[in-house]
């Protein structure tokens, strides 16, 4: 699968953001630093990292959080479960 994205503006900021791409190992957060976000996985699973947290999401899962500075990341066995990723 190819990385995909659609966005969805009001006023020049970002509303909604849906994104979907291949598994992968590690990358930085899709998201604007210094707002407030809601993400929810829609498909797969991986892992957030920050400075000094690191907690795991699945499908169904979602996370309420300031944008600041993370990476998703994921095992190999989150890999094997879920070949591609949907977050909204």
């Amino acid at each position: 699968m190819a990385y995909q994205e659609k966005v969805l503006t009001l006023n020049g900021r970002v509303i909604f953001n849906k994104v979907t791409f291949p598994a992968f190992k590690r990358g930085l957060k899709p998201f604007q630093k210094n707002e407030a976000c809601f993400m929810f996985v829609n498909r797969g699973e991986f892992s957030i990292r920050s400075a000094d947290t690191k907690f795991d999401l699945a499908t169904g899962d979602g996370m309420l959080a300031k944008c600041v500075d993370f990476f998703l990341e994921s095992t190999p066995g989150q890999r094997e479960r879920a070949n591609d990723m949907e977050l909204i």
